[in-house]
């Protein structure tokens, strides 16, 4: 309540685009921000400009970031249900037909979190492992092994996931474990081993 009551002073027009930022992540970009608004240009500007002056957000290069990590994250837990859903569900539509807004270069984790987010499993476990792909390609270790263990989170719940992947969910353990090694977490590297070990056949 005490990290709202700056919130609640501004305008509701600014604090939508303060939820908005806040299901963004903790910086977003003003081209994702823009695309993901259903505000005009000259109304999203006054709303950032009100915010930052109320010292909630601050300018961060081409974007916007929160001041305090908590307040972004107390926004986000107090949005209803259904906004929840439905805003994260706009950024992953924004990012997957706008990648190259995201000035970091990692659309493909994003767009995974978001659908994640949102809900929407089958979409969530398609761009985790895109975006393990894409951080396995920039030897990011521990991205791709993060990207993984959530596809395995969701390996239970596809329709398909062999059909996805390729291979069955031992091929994704190991994928996992691997990445673990490399990323320097040897004791998940081993528990990932270990449960791959319990899908294979023995016999077999």
């Amino acid at each position: 309540d005490l990290l709202l009551v700056r919130v609640d002073r501004v305008a509701d027009e600014t604090q939508h685009v303060l939820r908005l930022l806040a299901t963004g992540g903790l910086r977003v970009d003003h081209a994702v921000l823009s695309a993901v608004a259903d505000l005009d240009s000259v109304a999203l500007d006054q709303s950032l400009r009100d915010a930052v002056s109320a010292n909630i957000v601050r300018v961060d290069g081409e974007g916007y970031a929160f001041r305090h990590a908590l307040r972004r994250e107390v926004l986000h837990d107090d949005l209803l249900p259904g906004s929840h859903a439905r805003l994260h569900t706009r950024y992953a539509e924004v990012l997957e037909a706008h990648p190259e807004a995201v000035s970091t270069g990692s659309a493909a984790a994003e767009i995974a979190h978001h659908w994640y987010a949102a809900h929407d499993l089958e979409r969530a476990f398609d761009a985790s492992l895109r975006a393990a792909d894409e951080a396995q390609r920039s030897y990011a270790h521990a991205e791709v092994q993060r990207m993984l263990e959530r596809a395995l989170a969701l390996w239970n719940q596809m329709p398909d996931p062999v059909a996805t992947t390729g291979g069955d969910r031992a091929d994704l353990l190991v994928r996992a474990a691997s990445a673990a090694t490399d990323a320097g977490e040897l004791d998940r590297a081993l528990a990932l081993v270990d449960a791959a070990l319990d899908e294979v056949d023995a016999v077999a």
